[in-house]
């Protein structure tokens, strides 16, 4: 989080690690499902990895509760320029608490309506170039919202004489960031841009890339209005499997007890029947 306007959040977010070393987050108010799914960007994901809910500090709390990943979920274009999300399956179901808690998906049969303002939060730097020194404290800021149209121009001027140009700023992206004053930064990546809409926090965004942090341009997050369809989809077709799998693993049933009835059957009446 850049730079002095960040403030310590109240709020938790997962934290990913590898080896016990955290290296990217995304938010116990991301996204959480049954069986549990969180949204990440897809930029940072390793191999090996667990993820730690319910705490505000980088380091293990009392609140804290670790969930192995079971599988990791990439958005089929990923290998392309877009598409920066993924999903982590946990190989648990994540229990709510009052420390950890999901947030809103954006409806996709509902338009929404972006407010002019929304938060990023992170365990990021706090001013660029501080080499590996990350806050241990959860950090948050408030950022206004760019449209595409006016990051697109902020990020290739050219694009208004030369409209054939490729564009930059994809659709599946959202601008956010005070230019000169607030954005998010380094170690900020995969970690959720959320907004308060009709009373309810929904997230909108992931923090995906930039150039620098509060400089003359805003930061680009993945778009996750955009990815709604494949994100319920995919969840769905993994629900649908747990169900055949359940069904598949039920143990045959056991036998039952003889009766008193039972036992006499074994044997030939008086008649030789």
């Amino acid at each position: 989080m850049s730079p002095e306007t960040g403030f310590q959040s109240d709020g938790e977010l997962v934290s990913l690690r590898v080896e016990e070393k955290p290296r990217v987050q995304s938010p116990a108010t991301s996204p959480i499902r049954a069986p549990p799914y969180l949204s990440f960007s897809a930029t940072w994901i390793p191999f090996i990895y667990s993820v730690w809910l319910g705490s505000i500090k980088i380091d293990y709390s009392n609140n804290g509760v670790k969930h192995h990943v079971f599988k990791t979920v990439f958005h089929p274009q990923s290998q392309n320029t877009t598409a920066d999300i993924a999903l982590l399956k946990l190989t648990s179901r994540v229990t709510f608490t009052s420390f950890i808690l999901p947030i809103c998906l954006p409806n996709i049969t509902k338009q929404l309506t972006i407010p002019g303002s929304c938060w990023v939060t992170g365990w990021g730097q706090v001013k660029e170039n501080e080499g590996i020194n990350y806050t241990s404290t959860l950090q948050e800021v408030e950022i206004p919202v760019i449209d595409r149209q006016t990051c697109e121009y902020l990020y290739n001027p050219l694009s208004v004489v030369a409209p054939e140009l490729e564009t930059i700023i994809k659709e599946d992206m959202i601008c956010a960031g005070d230019i000169n004053k607030k954005d998010s930064c380094k170690g900020d990546s995969g970690g959720p841009l959320s907004c308060h809409i009709d009373g309810v926090w929904t997230q909108i965004g992931l923090v995906s890339w930039g150039l620098g942090c509060a400089k003359s341009l805003p930061g680009v997050y993945t778009n996750v209005i955009y990815y709604q369809k494949w994100i319920k989809a995919t969840i769905s077709r993994a629900e649908t499997n747990m169900q055949i799998d359940r069904t598949f693993a039920s143990p045959p049933a056991k036998p039952r007890p003889p009766t008193n009835q039972d036992e006499y059957a074994n044997y030939p009446n008086k008649d030789g029947g």
